[in-house]
C-alpha cells in the first residue's frame, strides 16, 4: 500500500521497493543555529546551478554503548574524528578531498548532549537526530547520521524502518540524496544522481540473530536499489559471526567496499580487515563485523581502518580496559560513475 502512495505522491514520500510492506518513518535534519544556540530542523535549501557532486566518503563507527564512561569515550571519539576528517573538509588545495557521512552506531542516550554540544560537530555537521525519539522504545542505544553541512542541501529524505524480524529493537536508517551532474541541458536543467546512504546495526549473536540478519540485510539490499534510486551504500555491524554470514552480502545482492577496494584485493593478511576481537581480547575470534556495502553506479576509492588502538582521553598507557569502542571504524571514499 505505502509503495503505491509513494508513487501517486511523488516527491513527498521517499522511493521504496514494491514488494516491501515496510513503511518508512520519516525524519527530519537538524542544523545547529549558532544565533539561537539551538538544535532546529534544517530547511531545504536551493541548488546552486554550478554545484556538482561526484566525490564523496563515509565514516562508519560502532561506537559501544555498554562499556563504562559512555560519555567520556564518545568526547574522544569525536575529538578523534576532528582530527582525522578535518583535513578533508577543510583543505585549501584547488580539489579538495570530498566531504565525509559519519555514521554512528551504538550511541548510548544519554550521550546526546555530549555529542550536540560539540563545537566540531555543531560547525561542520548536520545530525538525523537530536534525541532517541525516533529509537525503538525500549533502545538505551541506536544509530545516528551526520550530513556535512555541504551536503544538506541536497538532502530529500530521512527516514527510518524498522526491521519486523528484530527482538533487540535494531532498524535501518536512510538518508536521500540527489546529487547534481556535471552540466545542465539546453532547458537548464541537470541530471541528478538519486544514491541512498543507510546506517545500520544487525541482530547480535547467532541463532535467532543467523536468520534474522538475512532478512534484514536483503530488506537494506531493497531499499538501496529500488527504483529510481541510481546507487546506494549501507555502513554499519553487520554482526558477521556464523557461517551463513560468509556468502549474505552476496546472497542479497550487494558488494563489498572492502574486497572491491583495489588495494585490499591484493591484501596478504585477512586479518588487515578485522573490525572487532581486539579491544580487548575476547573468547571469540576476531573478525570483519563492520563493513561497508553498496550497489549501483559506484567506485571505490580506498578503505581503511579507524579507531585502532585508540583510548579515552584519561586512559593509562597500560590500562587495556580503557578503549574508545571495541570496534575498529571504516573510511571509504567513492566516486560516483
Amino acid at each position: 500500500m505505502f509503495a503505491v502512495l509513494s508513487r501517486i505522491l511523488g516527491s513527498n514520500t521517499p522511493p521504496v521497493p514494491s514488494s516491501s510492506n515496510l513503511r518508512p518513518r520519516i525524519q527530519s535534519l537538524y542544523s545547529f543555529d549558532h544565533k539561537n544556540a539551538s538544535w532546529t530542523e534544517q530547511k531545504r535549501a536551493a541548488i546552486s546551478p554550478s554545484d556538482y557532486i561526484s566525490k564523496f566518503s563515509l565514516a562508519t563507527w560502532n561506537i559501544d554503548f555498554s562499556s563504562p564512561l559512555p560519555i567520556l569515550r564518545l568526547k574522544s571519539a569525536l575529538d578523534y574524528l576532528e582530527q582525522l576528517l578535518s583535513p578533508l573538509l577543510n583543505s585549501d588545495n584547488d580539489n579538495p578531498p570530498p566531504p565525509t557521512i559519519i555514521l554512528l552506531q551504538e550511541l548510548h542516550k544519554s550521550c546526546f548532549p555530549t555529542l550536540l554540544s560539540n563545537k566540531y560537530i555543531r560547525a561542520v555537521y548536520d545530525v538525523s537526530d537530536i534525541s532517541p525519539v525516533s529509537w525503538n522504545k525500549d533502545s538505551s542505544y541506536g544509530t545516528v547520521t551526520l550530513v556535512p553541512k555541504p551536503l544538506s542541501q541536497y538532502v530529500s529524505f530521512i527516514f527510518r524502518t524498522p526491521f519486523p524480524s528484530t527482538i533487540m529493537g535494531r532498524d535501518a536508517l536512510y538518508v536521500d540524496f540527489s546529487f547534481p551532474g556535471p552540466s545542465p541541458h539546453d532547458d537548464g536543467e541537470r541530471n541528478t544522481t538519486k544514491i541512498r546512504v543507510g546506517n545500520t546495526h544487525l541482530e547480535s549473536l547467532p541463532g535467532h540473530g543467523d536468520k534474522a540478519r538475512t532478512q534484514q540485510l536483503a530488506s537494506i539490499s531493497e531499499f538501496l536499489s529500488c527504483s529510481p534510486l541510481d546507487c546506494g551504500v549501507v555502513c554499519g555491524d553487520m554482526n558477521a559471526i556464523s557461517p551463513s554470514d560468509s556468502t549474505l552480502v552476496e546472497d542479497v545482492g550487494l558488494l563489498d567496499a572492502w574486497t572491491s577496494s583495489v588495494e585490499m584485493e591484493n591484501a596478504a593478511d585477512e586479518a588487515d580487515g578485522h573490525t572487532w576481537g581486539y579491544q580487548p581480547p575476547t573468547v571469540f575470534p576476531p573478525n570483519r563485523l563492520d563493513k561497508i556495502l553498496f550497489v549501483g553506479g559506484l567506485r571505490v576509492d580506498g578503505i581503511e581502518r579507524i579507531g585502532v588502538g585508540l583510548k579515552h582521553a584519561n586512559a593509562d598507557a597500560s590500562d587495556d580496559n580503557a578503549w574508545v569502542s571495541d570496534h575498529y571504524g571504516l573510511l571509504a571514499k567513492f566516486t560516483i560513475i
